[in-house]
């Protein structure tokens, strides 16, 4: 690293994705630094530049069962890998690498402990380009503690130097929801009546929404207590979540992997003290997808205001714009579908200061 490099890093704002597991647009965190909110609809792969890095894996997977041959399988399978990991370097640049000529340190804190789905990640990047690696289960204790083990981690990180490019991905509220928060503390049960553990999804709408709510109290409004209960200077935090829930709506006996708009919303939220920040950032009344979250993430680091990327924009560029809205139903590698969504209908029914996801 350059001594120029160096001397950013060490005065350079921390630039926070977070991301959590399951988390409903009636979500809103808790607030202590300056909060904006938006309509997001999901779509897309969060942590790399786009899902050419998923499309070429599975062309890997062919060649494996192609050429099984031992030693010309050999040949061809690490052949290929080199190509493929030389292409996607230069052609589809990580949010790592970028955070990296920046001069940035690049963290993951991943609860639910593994790379895919939650973090489609190259292996190669968690070898080269990223500095702090932690898994949930690295904490110890019960699986719904491991979000406030990463947010101690994160605030630990950030307490000992700036210049931080950190993404934590959180355990977030699962079903069956009674497992994601301590159900026997009246400050995290404080709606009733909820689930039993022994009953199923759709035993009761009223319990199932109770259960949830009571979750997102823990997983979310205690993680955000956790992380800041004292202000985190010169810090940005972008917010949201893979996908919603369908809470029986229409009588689902699911919660989500299913095409419901429902599903598609999420919360994406801003928090921030940086002045560059709050000046440039859009006022809510666009609907934003998450593929907005590449070029934003570039923006923050770099510092630069006009970046775009495929087609969608940077949330801080001078040219606000609406983007297309669309979100993917169905399997990652095979037999999934795009649906497009108008902002109208979004918005109908995500509310004012609500959010979208795919």
């Amino acid at each position: 690293m350059t001594d120029w490099l160096r001397r950013r890093a060490l005065v350079a704002p921390v630039v926070f994705l977070l991301a959590s597991e399951a988390i409903d647009l009636t979500c809103r965190p808790t607030a202590y630094l300056a909060r904006i909110e938006y309509l997001v609809l999901r779509a897309g792969v969060l942590a790399t530049g786009g899902v050419y890095v998923v499309s070429l894996g599975a062309t890997l997977l062919v060649l494996v069962a192609l050429f099984s041959i031992p030693r010309i399988g050999r040949w061809l399978v690490g052949s290929a890998t080199a190509l493929l990991f030389v292409v996607n370097m230069v052609f589809h640049v990580t949010l790592f690498q970028h955070a990296k000529r920046w001069g940035y340190r690049t963290v993951v804190l991943d609860g639910p402990g593994r790379n895919f789905p939650n973090i489609v990640i190259r292996p190669a990047d968690l070898r080269q380009t990223v500095d702090v690696l932690m898994r949930g289960y690295e904490a110890g204790g019960a699986v719904r503690d491991y979000d406030l083990a990463l947010a101690d981690r994160a605030r630990r990180l950030i307490e000992e130097r700036s210049g931080n490019f950190i993404v934590l991905i959180k355990v977030g509220a699962h079903f069956h929801y009674e497992t994601s928060y301590p159900g026997d503390e009246p400050r995290y049960a404080r709606h009733l009546p909820k689930l039993r553990m022994h009953e199923s999804y759709g035993a009761s709408r009223e319990r199932t929404i109770n259960s949830y709510k009571n979750a997102l109290g823990f997983t979310v409004d205690a993680f955000f207590e956790r992380l800041l209960a004292k202000p985190l200077p010169n810090t940005t935090i972008l917010y949201t979540s893979d996908h919603g829930q369908s809470l029986q709506e229409h009588g689902q006996t699911y919660t989500h992997c299913k095409d419901e708009i429902e599903q598609a919303v999420v919360p994406f939220t801003l928090y921030s003290d940086v002045p560059w920040v709050r000046a440039h950032a859009w006022a809510p009344g666009v609907v934003l997808s998450h593929h907005d979250l590449y070029p934003s993430l570039v923006s923050l680091l770099a510092r630069e205001r006009e970046v775009e990327h495929e087609g969608y924009r940077s949330l801080f560029s001078a040219r606000r714009s609406q983007p297309r809205l669309t979100y993917f139903s169905g399997g990652i590698w095979a037999n999934s579908r795009t649906i497009e969504v108008a902002p109208v209908d979004a918005i109908k029914f995500g509310g004012t200061g609500r959010a979208a996801a795919p």
